[in-house]
């Protein structure tokens, strides 16, 4: 039985190519077969050194400026291409897209393909935006319209977790004293 293939479409960003980059690595190294799309103008030549993945480049005038209907107009075109003369029992075991072009996702699940989104942000920075939105919904009953509620890192969690309510009441707001409108 041959590995299964996963597809990878990063946002074609110097930012996010990277990460995917690794994302790709990381799936070659489980022993999977990796389809990714990359823009002529990006493509790394390591990845191409590995057997298991396989590049599928695009051309866009800039990757670094760009106009998002040309992204979008061409991805589309590139999935049905790549899809037209495949038998749907060869289909990838799934598709994973940047968050950036998440509306990406579409075209695969329409062709049956599980397909999710990755974020290529840190660890970090995911942590911080899911516990930030975890606060919030706590402390909605908390607050009053025209409330400015500062948060902040904990620094005695390597600056890395957001403060718990408990510890941003324990402290109180920066400089002691709570802004409002």
């Amino acid at each position: 039985m041959s590995p299964p293939e996963v597809i990878v479409v990063p946002f074609p960003h110097p930012g996010h190519l990277f990460p995917a980059t690794e994302l790709c690595n990381q799936l070659a190294s489980r022993n999977c077969h990796v389809t990714v799309f990359y823009p002529s103008s990006s493509s790394p030549s390591s990845l191409s050194l590995h057997p298991l993945i396989r590049i599928v480049e695009f051309s866009l005038e800039d990757s670094v400026n760009f106009k998002p209907p040309a992204l979008d107009e061409t991805l589309l075109k590139l999935i049905a291409v790549y899809f037209k003369d495949r038998n749907s029992s060869d289909f990838p075991v799934c598709a994973i897209v940047d968050e950036m072009i998440g509306w990406a996702i579409d075209p695969f699940l329409e062709l049956e393909v599980p397909a999710v989104t990755f974020f290529t942000s840190s660890a970090c920075s995911s942590a911080l935006a899911h516990a930030m939105d975890q606060i919030i919904r706590s402390t909605d009953d908390l607050l009053t319209p025209g409330t400015i509620v500062h948060r902040s890192p904990a620094p005695e969690r390597d600056g890395c977790a957001p403060a718990s309510s408990s510890s941003a009441a324990r402290r109180g707001p920066p400089n002691g004293r709570a802004t409002a409108r």
